[in-house]
């Protein structure tokens, strides 16, 4: 008799990986039991249509083992946060199945050059011109989080030129005298 549903340890599990991790990586290890006997107890495990399509784009699930391994690279400033939702489901006539919530929460790595944007005032500078004369317009940005996208910008000390920050990763780029 199948009178028994099978149950995740737990209902919902939190899993941590940082963005650089390879292909095949384990995420997690689910463990379901059932107490029925024979193949009433013999469990299986896959991912729940509630899922989205990108789970089964960059994750996979052993059906045997319940293991969770990466498939796609992951990518933090695309994703930061992946919901996945994981049946375990006997393999009676009349199945009975139970879900569990996995979160794996992506890590930043700086992994994303700076990109810099220089916008010319004008296409040439006199060299007479005076000081603090404004020839550029500088934007930096990076793509990374926190620490990872901090942005300290400068140039050589000693040239006909100096660097001002306007605000925040924006700069003007004037004549020194």
């Amino acid at each position: 008799v199948n009178d028994n549903t099978p149950v995740f340890e737990k209902s919902a599990y939190t899993v941590s990986l940082k963005e650089n991790v390879s292909r095949n990586s384990l995420v997690i290890k689910l463990n379901a039991t059932d107490l029925d006997e024979g193949t009433n107890g013999e469990i299986v495990y896959s991912f729940s249509s509630y899922n989205e399509q990108r789970i089964t784009e960059m994750f996979t699930i052993n059906h045997k083992s319940g293991e969770i391994r990466t498939k796609g690279i992951l990518d933090f400033e695309e994703t930061d946060i992946y919901q996945i939702y994981v049946q375990a489901k006997d393999k009676s006539v009349q199945s009975l199945s139970t879900l569990c919530n996995v979160r794996v929460d992506i890590t930043d790595v700086n992994d994303n050059a700076p990109e810099l944007t220089l916008n010319f005032v004008s296409g040439t500078v006199s060299e007479n011109v005076p000081s603090g004369t404004l020839i550029a317009l500088i934007s930096v940005t990076d793509r990374d989080s926190n620490q990872n996208g901090y942005i300290d910008c400068s140039i050589s000390p000693n040239l006909f030129f100096n660097l001002k920050s306007s605000f925040t990763n924006s700069y003007r780029l004037v004549t020194n005298a």
